[in-house]
């Protein structure tokens, strides 16, 4: 897998079960939003190789993806990295306006949480905020960006 650690632009993952299956990081971070039924993309894969238990947060209201929330998951082996972080991003008509608070509350709880590798998934398209991901996280948090997922995948499972 690609590291980005000293590039400008990050390299993006395919949104696929098998590169969710082989990527060597320490933990998988994905930015969510309010409107998670049925779970889309990288979150979708990450459900289909949890067993549903994503989904299953989603219908208990465990999981909301209302803005500051964080929850850790552990995979129990069922892919390469051991936990996956969720972060709450709010409402999709906010993103313009949050991103970049968003994404430093992202770096400060890996950061927190020790981790030293990690493969990052937005729920935006916005072009600026996937290339200030990198930047954001040189600057000011000591882990390496394992890759960033694609951030137009529409996947729910294969």
């Amino acid at each position: 897998m690609p590291n980005v650690k000293n590039e400008s632009t990050p390299a993006f993952l395919k949104c696929t079960l098998e590169t969710l299956d082989r990527l060597d990081t320490e933990a998988v971070a994905v930015g969510i939003s309010t409107d998670l039924k049925p779970p889309l993309g990288v979150l979708g894969l990450l459900d289909w190789r949890l067993c549903g238990s994503i989904s299953q947060l989603i219908r208990q209201g465990t999981i909301t993806g209302q803005d500051d929330e964080s929850i850790l998951i552990s995979t129990y082996g069922r892919i390469k990295a051991p936990c996956v972080f969720l972060f709450g991003w709010g409402e999709k008509k906010t993103f313009n306006d949050s991103y970049q608070s968003n994404l430093h509350r992202m770096f400060s709880s890996l950061k927190k949480a020790k981790i030293k590798t990690c493969a990052l998934a937005m729920p935006i398209d916005y072009e600026d905020a996937i290339k200030l991901a990198p930047v954001i996280m040189q600057k000011t948090y000591p882990f390496e960006l394992t890759g960033i997922f694609e951030p137009k995948a529409k996947l729910r499972n294969p």
